[in-house]
């Protein structure tokens, strides 16, 4: 707080603006919440419904297409034709990621007259393991069993927009990074103002957020003092804080600050101002 207007019928205080603290720290969050939002943002649009469509158009040539869509099912994408179908396998594969630790990729190929492609995998690694073997073997099974049955048709629907360990937890933790960036831009654009009025017997304490002012006023006849208090945080440092008293009517905590002085300067400006002193 420092001093903006002092005459014999008001005083107004209002807090300090540190532009370089500012300004560091929305870098800081920039990087804070930009990588993390841009894998999420790799995240949803990996995340959403693949359906395989198979048709048997002569009893021995199969074609299958293939629809996925993103962001949860919202964003479709163009359409992906597989023909003539001849089998489907079953695929496993071990590796390393960037740091070293093993990996497991499980998936479904179609093979075709010009080779083998991929058609049904999990869009992310869970734990090092992309797909589960199970499942992937099943998947693989289902449509063999189609191929070399005279069914008209076949349809593979996997919707995996609200499994647990694929969607939601991978949601909330990114998304923590998201919330914890926000509050620290939240706080660090807040300011507060003091303004002591005789005439208008009122105290207005304001506080400025990204989203508004919120005020508070009090009957100015009614403040005693403003008092020093100290308070020590869990790192040993030891902190000033002045508050106007009394507390039951007002309470308000105008400062808080390492450096005594700083606070006695403004102490000493309330206390002179007040009726009662």
């Amino acid at each position: 707080m420092k001093i903006i207007q002092r005459t014999s019928s008001e005083l107004i205080l209002r807090s300090r603006s540190d532009l370089f603290g500012k300004a560091f720290i929305v870098v800081w969050a920039s990087l804070f919440m930009g990588i993390p939002l841009f894998m999420l943002y790799s995240f949803l649009a990996g995340i959403g419904i693949m359906t395989l469509t198979c048709a048997r158009l002569e009893p021995t040539l199969v074609r299958c297409e293939q629809q996925k869509s993103n962001f949860f099912g919202v964003v479709k994408q163009p359409p992906t034709v597989f023909q003539p179908v001849l089998e489907a396998r079953f695929r496993y594969e071990e590796g390393t990621d960037s740091e070293g630790d093993k990996t497991a990729d499980n998936w479904v190929a179609l093979v075709t007259d010009r080779g083998e492609v991929k058609a049904v995998e999990d869009f992310m690694r869970i734990n090092g393991v992309r797909g589960s073997t199970k499942e992937m073997v099943a998947i693989a099974d289902r449509i063999n069993q189609f191929l070399q049955s005279e069914q008209p048709s076949f349809v593979l629907k996997r919707d995996l927009r609200w499994r647990l360990g694929q969607s939601i937890f991978p949601l909330a933790f990114f998304g923590l990074f998201e919330v914890i960036g926000g509050v620290v831009i939240f706080s660090i654009f807040q300011s507060q103002s003091l303004v002591l009025d005789k005439q208008a017997d009122c105290v207005t304490y304001t506080r400025h957020t990204l989203i508004g002012p919120r005020r508070k006023q009090y009957p100015l006849r009614k403040i005693t003092a403003a008092e020093i208090s100290t308070d020590t945080d869990s790192d040993g440092d030891i902190y000033y804080k002045l508050t106007l008293l009394p507390k039951e009517v007002c309470g308000v905590e105008v400062m808080s600050y390492r450096d005594r002085a700083r606070v006695e300067t403004i102490q000493t400006a309330i206390n002179a101002f007040l009726p009662a002193a």
